[in-house]
């Protein structure tokens, strides 16, 4: 049989496609027990900049973020606090 471009494989060349694969976009095989993970994403950010002096920014920082999803490994809820000190070169 000689190779032709573009032609397909016949089926006695095709490889057997598993009782349990699933088609999904793309042709990729997909396992039945895949969850897809489903998220929401929230985050609140406060900060408070005083100038000291001319070049100088002191401040502190809150953050909070959540994030919720259906798999339990990927939820959580982190509480962050932070000092800032910026000087500006100029």
């Amino acid at each position: 049989m000689a190779y032709a471009p573009g032609a397909g494989a016949d089926a006695s060349t095709a490889a057997p496609r598993s009782p349990r694969a699933k088609r999904v976009r793309g042709g990729r095989p997909r396992c039945s027990r895949t969850r897809q993970r489903d998220e929401t994403y929230d985050r609140l950010e406060l900060a408070l900049d005083w100038r000291p002096r001319a070049r100088w920014t002191i401040g502190p920082q809150l953050r909070y973020t959540s994030n919720d999803s259906n798999i339990s490994l990927y939820e959580y809820d982190r509480t962050e606090i932070q000092v800032r000190a910026r000087y500006d070169f100029y």
